[in-house]
């Protein structure tokens, strides 16, 4: 049982949706199956999901995932979702996806379109004061590739001029 996510494959963007408390309260009971489908309302509809007991280590659950999770669930009802495992993830979820919400991993696409990074020098200061590195530190292709992404993703938010 690792982190546990909901995904819009139309859109690529992802959110952790409570790991352990997703397990038991989403796919223990069969309202989610991992690496299916998901039906939005049936989640929305999933009352314990939603009602975690009140005591201090739920607080992460009210204060940051829960309320990540039913926006991500409202703006994307309509699209392809999915319930996955971290291992589910796609390979090129570093450079082309982008994770909402809760502890967002800092994907090429998420330091141009939330970070608003205005340059590769900004992205790499960014990513050398996160311990979250994006890449093996001695890893140059895949560092490479995570640039290219980057200013790929910069172009397409960067008003045309």
């Amino acid at each position: 049982m690792n982190d546990l996510y909901f995904a819009c494959t139309d859109c690529k963007t992802y959110a952790d949706c409570g790991y352990r408390w997703a397990y038991w309260t989403l796919e223990h009971p069969g309202i989610v199956l991992r690496a299916e489908r998901i039906d939005a309302q049936r989640v929305l509809d999933a009352k314990e999901y939603w009602h975690p007991p009140q005591e201090p280590q739920s607080a992460w659950l009210y204060d940051e995932v829960l309320p990540s999770v039913r926006a991500f669930l409202a703006e994307h009802a309509k699209h392809n979702l999915l319930f996955w495992e971290i291992n589910d993830l796609p390979d090129d979820r570093s450079l082309e996806w982008l994770q909402v919400g809760h502890h967002p991993y800092p994907t090429a696409r998420y330091l141009a379109e939330v970070l608003k990074a205005n340059n590769w020098d900004e992205a790499l200061a960014w990513i050398a004061s996160n311990p979250l590195h994006p890449w093996a530190a001695n890893d140059v292709t895949d560092r490479d590739q995570y640039r290219a992404a980057f200013e790929r993703h910069l172009a397409a938010v960067r008003p045309a001029r």
